[in-house]
């Protein structure tokens, strides 16, 4: 008696793997896009927190982030600080790179979304 699998059952392994392949890819983006889009979060939340201690101990908002006690990760976006003043700040997050590059998310100090990015998870 031989041993070994025969052609049909090897086929058949094939295309099991394809049709979980073709599930899982297209989840794989979506998961991908989800976690460069928490690193925009995690950036604008560590300059929110540090505008406010600024804040505190200046009396105005700053656009220059060296002045903040914080550190952010610019992997994917580059952040930047906007029209600060003693009463308002914007924060902006711009894709970098990928198929949504060059679009915008802007936080401003009352927690208000704008901007560009399309992403919807």
């Amino acid at each position: 008696m031989r041993k070994g699998f025969t052609l049909i059952e090897l086929l058949i392994v094939v295309i099991i793997l394809g049709i979980l392949a073709t599930i899982a890819l297209p989840q794989f983006g979506t998961v991908v896009e989800k976690a460069k889009r928490a690193e925009a979060d995690s950036n604008i939340a560590a300059l929110e927190t540090g505008e406010a201690i600024y804040y505190v101990e200046e009396d105005e908002y700053t656009n220059v982030i060296g002045n903040l006690d914080v550190s952010i990760t610019n992997c994917h976006w580059t952040t930047v600080i906007s029209n600060a003043d003693s009463n308002d700040y914007t924060i902006q997050a711009t894709r970098r790179k990928g198929s949504y590059s060059g679009q915008t998310y802007e936080k401003n100090k009352n927690g208000t979304v704008t901007g560009t990015y399309s992403f919807k998870p």
